[in-house]
């Protein structure tokens, strides 16, 4: 049985910088988006946004106060009354999390 977190990291491990960053969010947007009708639209536009903030954040096209507006908008967005759209959108934080951090120390 392949297990998908290991085979994420290996492939993860093989890319370039730049490019092993894209991908975690790629794999996040797909992810979120193969599971129709399991989290709420506002749930999704806000993961999705987020998303999208990172890599326009990671490719060099806006700054970190337009990543941190989509951070804000996304976690005021988590205010647990619905737990299974939290849940599944996680993987948006870190997916995120993932491709910016290092962009982000510098």
């Amino acid at each position: 049985m392949i297990v998908v977190p290991r085979l994420l990291t290996s492939v993860l491990r093989d890319a370039d910088g730049l490019h092993a960053k894209l991908l975690s969010l790629a794999f996040a947007e797909h992810a979120l988006l193969a599971g129709d009708g399991v989290v709420s639209p506002v749930h999704l536009s806000h993961a999705l946004g987020y998303i999208a903030a990172a890599r326009e954040f990671v490719e060099g096209k806006v700054d970190l106060a337009a990543l941190g507006r989509a951070h804000s908008e996304y976690f005021a967005n988590r205010t647990g009354r619905d737990t299974q759209s939290e849940k599944v959108t996680w993987i948006a934080a870190v997916a995120v999390s993932v491709a910016c951090q290092t962009r982000i120390r510098e």
